[in-house]
């Protein structure tokens, strides 16, 4: 069953399929369209071409999908119409496609992400995504505070240490004469700046002295910090998300009040981090977080997502006046109770595939077995003869 309603940006005059009526508008689409899907649209000498020409080609899972999606950007534009800042999006894509090189060049990275929009069609995704991010905002009951609590800005200085050795004295100097070349070719730099872990934690103790006595977190990150990437920005991570970092850096800074330093340096694989937590931004600058929040409780809670389909459809007084149509929507999007069932049929065909596949693997091994058995009693049957074969012939020579 196919549940996931990805954007669809393709002109089809499917909308003459689907009526829709807040009750302020009282002219459908239907009303608009005269044509029955019977009727011929494409006349030549070759031949004529009908709506139900068409819609065969094309096929009733992209048709029904096409429906239902189309009815729900018209649905969710008009009830919250004004509430999404459209300049700001478009704003925010011509910056995107400005720093990926142009348009030709954006175009080619949807394609290599396995989409063939355009950027006009890239823009009317992004602005539909808007509309649907405030109704499931909506139905969800996303707060600011469960955005801010997924989040945390922040900094950081980086103390990098060389693992203690572990090998012998033998082992050692065997590795001296072998890396003898390498060694030289490393620079004055590098070798300044190995550590031992015990030296990195008392420099890093060092920091965050200076810091309590009022140094400058951006100054001491610039000019002693080892992480290249924030580490010329003093230190600055920017907004960090759950999930974003390594779990002792994100536990100590998630637990940390705002505007404050790390009283201790805080150890992972990385190093030692010296951790600054700034001031939370503002949720309305979080859409892209929010938006995770939301696709993860969409995904933990179906059932409410099949009965806001439901209240929204029956809100505006949709019709899906094509009965193949209404049938396919209703079946694929509108159903949970059948779309659960699938789920669990299908559960149960893997599990009986899995455990066909057990049962044929043991037949298989069991088969093998008793072949190497019998093989085995062959061979000890074949020496028994030889022996005996033998021992008669040395009789016969005695005799």
């Amino acid at each position: 069953m196919k549940k996931k309603l990805a954007p669809v940006l393709m002109s089809l005059g499917v909308l003459a399929l689907v009526g829709c009526d807040n009750g302020e508008n009282s002219t459908s689409a239907n009303d608009e369209v005269d044509a029955e899907t019977g009727d011929v649209i494409v006349e030549s000498d070759a031949g004529d071409i009908t709506m139900d020409n068409i819609l065969d080609e094309i096929g009733m899972n992209q048709i029904g999908s096409m429906a239902f999606q189309m009815t729900l950007d018209m649905i969710l534009e008009d009830k919250y119409s004004g509430e999404v800042d459209i300049d700001a999006v478009n704003e925010q894509i011509d910056q995107l496609i400005e720093n990926m090189g142009g348009e030709e060049a954006f175009e080619q990275l949807l394609a290599q992400q396995g989409s063939n929009m355009s950027v006009d069609q890239y823009r009317e995704t992004m602005i539909m995504n808007e509309y649907s991010n405030l109704f499931f905002a909506e139905e969800f009951d996303i707060t600011d505070d469960m955005v801010l609590e997924e989040v945390a800005q922040g900094a950081h200085i980086l103390v990098k240490f060389e693992e203690e050795s572990e090998e012998s004295e033998e082992d050692e100097e065997t590795d001296e004469e072998t890396d003898e070349e390498s060694e030289d070719e490393e620079t004055d730099e590098e070798t300044e700046t190995a550590l031992t872990q015990e030296e990195a934690l008392e420099k890093a103790e060092s920091l965050i002295d200076e810091l309590n006595d009022g140094a400058d977190f951006a100054e001491l990150a610039e000019e002693h910090s080892e992480d290249p990437g924030s580490g010329a920005r003093g230190g600055d991570l920017g907004i960090v998300t759950k999930g974003q970092m390594v779990a002792p850096f994100e536990e100590a800074l998630f637990n940390m009040d705002e505007d404050s330093i790390s009283e201790e340096p805080v150890l992972s694989d990385f190093g030692y981090h010296i951790i600054q937590r700034n001031e939370q931004p503002d949720a309305s600058e979080l859409g892209q977080v929010r938006a995770q929040i939301i696709n993860r409780e969409a995904q933990s809670r179906p059932d409410d997502v099949f009965q806001a389909y439901v209240d929204l459809l029956e809100e505006y007084n949709v019709e899906f006046v094509d009965e193949d149509i209404r049938e396919y929507v209703e079946e694929n999007f509108l159903n949970r109770e059948e779309a659960a069932e699938d789920e669990e049929t299908s559960e149960d065909e893997e599990t009986s595939e899995d455990e066909e596949t057990s049962e044929d693997e043991e037949s298989t091994e069991d088969e093998e077995a008793t072949e190497d058995e019998e093989a085995a009693e062959d061979e000890e049957t074949s020496e028994d003869e030889e022996t005996s074969e033998d021992e008669e012939a040395s009789e016969d020579e005695e005799e």
